[in-house]
């Protein structure tokens, strides 16, 4: 497969509960860094699963636990 049309992966992915996070691998000019994307998986009145990236204060929690294992992830692979 050629590496444009490649579909670009995560270089981790964190989970808990419902709570998501992706930590993006990037090159640029001053090399290699990283970014990280938030979502919230749940189930539409369809029964379908859907993905936000607006969070409740239910979800505060999960996202806190999973923005720091990302954090250290990309602390480890600096």
């Amino acid at each position: 497969m050629d590496t444009e049309t490649e579909t670009k992966r995560p270089a981790e992915t964190f989970r808990k509960a419902n709570i998501k996070a992706a930590v993006w691998e990037n090159t640029g000019k001053d090399g290699t860094f990283y970014r990280v994307t938030f979502s919230r998986s749940y189930k539409d009145l369809e029964d379908s699963w859907r993905n936000t990236t607006s969070f409740n204060a239910g979800d505060l929690e999960a996202l806190a636990d999973v923005a720091f294992q990302a954090r250290l992830f990309i602390m480890k692979n600096k």
